[in-house]
């Protein structure tokens, strides 16, 4: 099928339908124009030669002999067109079969794709494209077969580059984090960190990455969510914060619970981890222990109260005498001594050295 193939049989079936009609009019229009004894073509030379020896006398009518002669030749060229197809006019049954048929096909397929002879060519070109595709596809398989073997041994290579990385990233931290906690009051403790392979690789590689705990010198570390207490993952959670301070990509940490069971001098230390992590990061730490709140940068009082049966919470930010009366406060109770303030100010002023 071909642009314009529907239109093109469709004209072929009227000619051949209407070849008797056809072909009596060109015949007797090429008789009339030209071949019959009274042409017109004839009888337009015959005006044209009076006209033309009347010109010779008078030049004015000269024009009208040259639109003679043009009259004239237009009229043996119609006559000449007519002639020739009258000659080519044929009443061919098997021919207008043909031209059925192909129409009735035509149309089949334009009522199946698309509604027009150009939807219909496009959506056989589309299928050649397929049938090609389909045609090369074993090829094409083949290829793709040799491509994900490829990609499997580059993933493996990097699979293996980087569980050896995080092996020896693992060692490093663990070390870090069991020097901390045992800043932090938990001597005997140790985070192990073990790199274990998955059953199928992911996004992030073939690890299993799990932290492990072991509170105790002499004890079997097990997995740090189902045993540590509430102090203990925030003490943990320290440790891994200040070793990964400068490269952790959030922005800020929250400790609540980070001194539940630890002393005053324990707090003391927790206290300058914190100020030492907060100089990289945001850090946010809810705590009762005054040693650990007086190396705050900001100091911010929660307090609730009851009045007309209603519970109000209640922030305050506290500067200046107001944080070193309420570190007093933290040491001595609701009315602190002499002695606990001046020993708020001396644990402001060591915050700060």
């Amino acid at each position: 099928m071909q642009p314009g193939e529907d239109e093109a049989l469709r004209a072929e079936r009227e000619r051949t339908k209407g070849a008797e009609k056809f072909l009596a009019a060109c015949t007797r229009g090429e008789e009339v124009l030209y071949s019959s004894d009274e042409a017109v073509s004839g009888r337009i030379a015959g005006v044209t030669r009076e006209i033309a020896a009347l010109a010779q006398l008078d030049p004015a009518l000269a024009p009208v002999v040259e639109t003679l002669r043009s009259a004239q030749a237009q009229v043996e060229d119609s006559a000449g067109e007519l002639g020739r197809y009258a000659g080519g006019i044929r009443f061919d049954p098997e021919r207008l079969t043909e031209i059925e048929e192909r129409l009735f096909l035509i149309g089949r397929l334009i009522r199946k794709h698309g509604g027009s002879v150009a939807a219909a060519i496009e959506r056989r070109e589309a299928i050649s494209r397929e049938l090609a595709a389909l045609g090369s596809f074993e090829e094409g398989l083949a290829a793709r077969k040799a491509a994900v073997e490829d990609a499997m041994k580059r993933m493996t290579a990097l699979g293996e580059q980087l569980s050896e990385q995080r092996r020896k990233a693992a060692r490093v931290l663990g070390r870090r984090m069991d020097e901390t906690l045992r800043d932090l009051g938990l001597a005997g403790a140790r985070v192990p960190i073990v790199v274990e392979d998955r059953d199928e690789p992911g996004p992030h590689g073939k690890d299993r990455v799990r932290f492990l705990f072991a509170p105790n010198r002499g004890e079997e570390p097990r997995p740090l969510d189902l045993i540590a207490s509430g102090g203990e993952l925030s003490r943990v959670m320290l440790a891994v914060k200040q070793a990964l301070a400068k490269e952790d990509e959030a922005l800020t940490y929250v400790f609540d619970e980070v001194d539940a069971g630890v002393g005053g001098g324990t707090a003391e230390v927790i206290g300058r981890k914190l100020k030492s992590t907060a100089a990289h990061r945001q850090v946010l730490v809810v705590t009762h222990l005054p040693q650990i709140a007086a190396f705050a940068d900001h100091h911010i009082r929660v307090t609730k109260e009851a009045s007309r049966g209603r519970t109000t919470i209640r922030v305050a930010v506290l500067t200046g005498a107001e944080r070193a009366v309420e570190i007093a406060r933290m040491l001595g109770g609701a009315s602190p001594s002499p002695e606990a303030t001046a020993h708020a100010d001396e644990m402001l002023r060591r915050a700060r050295g």
